[in-house]
């Protein structure tokens, strides 16, 4: 089979990933559900790089690692938003031989890789980063920014957006049977629990 041909094939096979991902993400009711597909879900889209999804912890500003997966993986540790370029500027960043002096510094540069972060935002808010690592010397690299890159900014958004909906729901729910001010439950609460 082409090389073309082969390289249509394998980006079909991943925007189904992405596309079951994304509707399966839509199915999730709670924040923790979506950590769970995520967690399962995403290596099955990028399954020829390695990287990592890190995920905005509610208690602190940190990221912190939902899935690593590949060889050589993503560093497997929480870090500040502060130390990734990506998050700074609000857009993808990459490294390489291209720009050297800037490095994001939640992972260890390596001359042989390429690395790509891709911040997960929504509304102006982060909630997270992928984190992509490919071989410098190999034949994907070459094309890194017209394809890896394009495939991997718009799942990115997609998994941006989806779990800024989830988020939403959650607050939404909340605040529909929760006094803001006191945090004591409401009549909605005790109705449904009586049915219950």
């Amino acid at each position: 089979m082409p090389a073309g041909v082969q390289e249509l094939a394998r980006r079909n096979l991943q925007m189904l990933a992405l596309n079951e991902t994304v509707d399966h993400l839509q199915g999730c009711a709670t924040w923790g559900e979506a950590e769970a597909a995520l967690e399962e879900c995403v290596p099955e889209i990028f399954p020829q790089e390695s990287g990592g999804l890190y995920l905005m912890s509610r208690e602190r500003p940190l990221l912190e690692p939902l899935v690593v997966w590949g060889n050589p993986a993503s560093p497997e540790r929480s870090f500040s938003p502060e130390s990734c370029q990506a998050l700074r500027r609000g857009r993808e960043f990459w490294t390489d031989t291209s720009h050297p002096t800037e490095q994001c510094d939640h992972y260890p540069s390596q001359p042989d890789l390429v690395d790509v972060c891709l911040s997960l935002r929504s509304q102006n808010r982060a909630l997270g980063l992928l984190h992509l690592r490919v071989p410098a010397d190999s034949d994907q690299s070459q094309d890194l920014k017209a394809s890896v890159l394009r495939f991997a900014v718009n799942a990115a958004e997609q998994i941006a957006v989806t779990l800024s909906n989830i988020q939403l729901r959650e607050t939404l729910h909340t605040q529909a049977i929760q006094d803001p001010l006191t945090g004591l439950y409401n009549r909605r609460f005790f109705n449904g629990a009586l049915e219950r």
